[in-house]
């Protein structure tokens, strides 16, 4: 554990550090072979569609897909898949310049911090193979048999729920949030209360929003 007063460099996981949307390919990897849940399928697609159309939250979305693709899984089975998944993703799925960025925040003394709204199965090992200090993110819920709950064990950990867990942990860590980056702009709260906000790889319309508001942008890409 890090000494208070401790400054704090904050990453978001999906697209951020990785290409893709960790949930999204977590459950397609999941779901591999035959599945057999064709109301709880209809259900995601119906959560997607309003979602799509806004007429809901991202969370509903993520509850559908859970309840349609992993609830009543073991806790064994989904820890395994969630270790070969992320070693994938280690493997050709990072922003090239990625890991190069987190351990310029190490080199600096910074506690590193993993904040994301992918759920805890999957970020917990992606913060373990990167080395990060702290993991926040959507918590998933076991049952007494060990197998997964069709609820989450929190809210999405996403825009404002995020800002307050992140805040929080650095607070009760009696730390600063000194580099937060994100290529979301749901991140905006954490991005421009850093002294250091990097936007990476942002769709055209957050670039010129996070251009207009001074924040730096960058390529992870292209380094």
């Amino acid at each position: 554990m890090k000494a208070k007063g401790q400054s704090f460099a904050v990453f978001d996981l999906d697209r951020t550090i990785t290409r893709r949307s960790t949930w999204r390919a977590f459950l397609d990897y999941a779901s591999k072979g035959p599945v057999s849940r064709g109301a709880s399928l209809l259900g995601e697609a119906s959560a997607a569609l309003r979602y799509a159309l806004g007429q809901a939250e991202r969370e509903e979305v993520k509850i559908a897909g859970l309840r349609a693709r992993l609830a009543g899984r073991s806790r064994d089975e989904l820890r395994a898949l969630a270790a070969r998944f992320t070693e994938d993703v280690m493997q050709t799925g990072l922003r090239p310049y990625a890991r190069q960025a987190i351990e310029a925040e190490r080199e600096r003394g910074s506690c590193l911090v993993l904040a994301t709204a992918a759920i805890d199965l999957v970020a917990d090992r992606f913060g373990q193979a990167l080395g990060f200090d702290h993991v926040v993110a959507t918590e998933l819920s076991w049952n007494e048999d060990e197998r997964l709950s069709p609820h989450l064990a929190t809210p999405n950990c996403y825009g404002t729920e995020k800002e307050r867990r992140v805040m929080g942990m650095i607070e009760q860590q009696g730390g600063t949030l000194d580099f937060m980056a994100s290529d979301h702009h749901t991140d905006l709260p954490l991005l421009t209360k850093a002294p250091r906000g990097l936007v990476v790889n942002p769709k055209p319309g957050f670039a010129q929003e996070a251009s207009g508001l001074g924040l730096e942008i960058a390529d992870w890409e292209t380094p």
